[in-house]
């Protein structure tokens, strides 16, 4: 006599299987998410904001019919692009120093918020009206097909029996997808010497945005790490220094210097007094757009050395 198996025993067979950890979140590759519009015909709006990305136009003709950008919406690579005659950052509350930041960045390094402005009844041009501005790295090319996101620390964070905890949010630019990953890596968007510990707490605490892809990482008792892999970081402007606390320096005994340590908001850390030692000669050279910092470091005094964006000290 044959025993029919009950889809009840089924399900409940295959929930004994699972691991003991965090519920099972699956990212979003770069295609479209279920529940979201392609959007792949759908014009710029003069009315809703977006995200865009943007190239310059290097036809030759009279301004401002020519000579401007062109955009389109961010993760939407199929959209047609618009022509604008220029950027009005006019309602992005920056001061004239934060403009320069990103009137002086190349197209591919922005990533601006905003929307289209009033038709210029002269010659049928618009601008597009910016409400927020980030720049990238200086030299760094978001790989092409990447998907952009911003991602933030889980509140409240998930407990998890087992790892890996999923434990920060990404979410996908114009759409309202967004899903669990455990670790950020920020290795591609780095040129030699930048401070990745910046890099990182600028996007998971700063509002930075990436362009990234993601995939399995180490794998733990309850399943792989799931990894944002950035190949761009565009930082907000104003970009986040700071603010720097001020701290007493140590009263060193003879023969000893204070020496220090760097937060992830780039801050000197007093870190004590150390003795001079022997340190080598060698002093990096940064690459073009970033420029050279130090400070002495324990445990003999030598310098340490970071390059940074040149953009965050004009």
């Amino acid at each position: 006599m044959r025993t029919r198996t009950s889809l009840f025993s089924l399900v409940a067979a295959a929930l004994v299987a699972l691991p003991l950890g965090c519920a099972a979140e699956v990212a979003p590759s770069s295609d479209t998410a279920e529940g979201e519009s392609t959007a792949a015909d759908e014009g710029l709006s003069a009315t809703k904001a977006s995200y865009v990305v943007l190239r310059h136009d290097d036809r030759k003709c009279m301004a401002p019919l020519c000579g401007g950008f062109w955009i389109r919406d961010a993760n939407r690579p199929t959209q047609k692009e618009t022509y604008v005659s220029a950027l009005d950052l006019s309602q992005s509350g920056l001061d004239d120093g934060d403009v320069a930041k990103v009137t002086g960045a190349s197209p591919s390094e922005l990533v601006l918020a905003g929307k289209l402005g009033p038709v210029e009844k002269a010659h049928g041009t618009r601008t597009f009206v910016v409400t927020e501005a980030y720049r990238g790295m200086p030299g760094v090319v978001a790989a092409s097909g990447e998907t952009f996101y911003q991602a933030h620390d889980r509140t409240p964070a998930i407990q998890c029996i087992a790892a890996p905890c999923n434990n920060e949010i990404a979410e996908k630019l114009n759409f309202s997808s967004s899903f669990g990953f455990t670790t950020l890596s920020v290795t591609r968007a780095a040129k030699p010497f930048v401070d990745q510990a910046w890099l990182a707490r600028s996007v998971l605490a700063r509002d930075a945005i990436v362009s990234a892809t993601t995939h399995d990482g180490a794998k733990h008792a309850a399943g792989y790490e799931k990894v944002v892999d950035a190949s761009q970081v565009f930082v907000r402007i104003p970009s986040a220094v700071g603010p720097c606390p001020t701290f007493p320096l140590h009263q060193c005994p003879a023969g000893q210097v204070n020496v220090w340590t760097r937060s992830a908001d780039l801050c000197r850390i007093p870190a004590g007094c150390a003795t001079p030692g022997i340190c080598p000669l060698y002093v990096p050279a940064c690459a073009a757009g970033y420029a050279l910092t130090s400070w002495q470091s324990a445990p003999s005094a030598c310098s340490a050395f970071a390059c940074e964006p040149t953009f965050l000290g004009e």
